[in-house]
């Protein structure tokens, strides 16, 4: 999930350039300012938003990245690059693995984090089907008890957090801050005398 940041140098340019100063360069340094704050907004909405199990590896990815849109606009790009970002911002109804492979839905109360059926010795777990027709992994114990390990599912309901429009929503007033103050930073070295 990424939100754009643009801004339009057209207008500050003639001024900003008579001061000597290289006029994509100094909004550049204002834009990230912006993207880096809306991405850590980004990181404390992820935290805030996905309470489910969470580890953090989200939150961590969020990043502000410069972009060169045009010769005259520069932009900043905050977001994620990992895979589940946009599924966990937006949701999915019909989440699932394409071809024959079932997803293995833990049991937490046993299962440790990040513990897969292949983490299994070969005979380990076994597959059954319940009365209702559930597929699962099972670790037999003794005499005729078992421990459900895992749930196999073809497809899961993956609702959406919407932690990026929070975000955004969130650090709003906080970007057109850092916007305004540091244009008057600028200002303030375009009208100082050389």
């Amino acid at each position: 999930m990424k939100i754009d940041i643009t801004t339009d140098l057209s207008k500050a340019e003639a001024t900003i350039r008579q001061a000597g100063l290289d006029v994509k360069a100094e909004l550049a340094k204002i834009v990230l300012g912006a993207g880096q704050i809306l991405a850590g907004e980004m990181r404390r909405e992820v935290v805030a938003r996905n309470t489910k199990d969470p580890t953090g590896q989200l939150a961590q990815s969020m990043r502000a990245s410069l972009l060169v849109k045009k010769a005259d606009e520069v932009g900043v790009m905050a977001g994620s690059d990992l895979p589940y970002a946009r599924v966990q911002n937006d949701g999915d109804p019909q989440h699932g693995i394409n071809g024959a492979h079932l997803m293995a839905i833990p049991n937490r109360k046993v299962v440790p984090r990040g513990k897969s059926p292949r983490d299994y010795p070969k005979d380990d777990l076994v597959f059954i089907k319940g009365k209702s027709g559930a597929k699962l992994l099972i670790k037999p114990g003794k005499k005729g008890k078992f421990e459900l390990h895992f749930v196999l599912k073809d497809s899961v309901n993956i609702p959406g957090t919407h932690y990026a429009e929070a975000a955004a929503a969130g650090a709003k007033d906080d970007i057109d801050d850092h916007i305004a103050d540091e244009v008057e930073k600028l200002l303030g070295k375009v009208r100082a005398p050389k």
